[in-house]
């Protein structure tokens, strides 16, 4: 089963995202601890028309275009995944 995906734009505060093999935020798998851990959205900030700034509790934050999916914690309830 794969893990359900969201849109950057519907993320918000304390959603669990898998950011393991994310062609923005884990480029050439750089980041190790994405293997194992979930990053938490701490706040996002619309930057461009085209690009979501994504903030992650860890201290880690990303760019993403808009309309990109991003994996989600599949034990996280469905409803919390979309925007309210």
């Amino acid at each position: 089963m794969s893990a359900p995906t969201v849109l950057v734009t519907d993320l918000r505060p304390g959603r669990k995202v898998d950011l393991q093999g994310d062609p923005f935020a884990d480029v050439d798998g750089e980041h190790r601890s994405f293997e194992f851990e979930f990053e938490v959205v701490c706040d996002t900030e619309q930057e461009t028309p085209d690009c979501l700034r994504v903030d992650f509790e860890s201290g880690f934050s990303c760019g993403f275009p808009t309309a990109h999916r991003v994996k989600v914690d599949p034990d996280q309830a469905p409803d919390l995944w979309a925007a309210p």
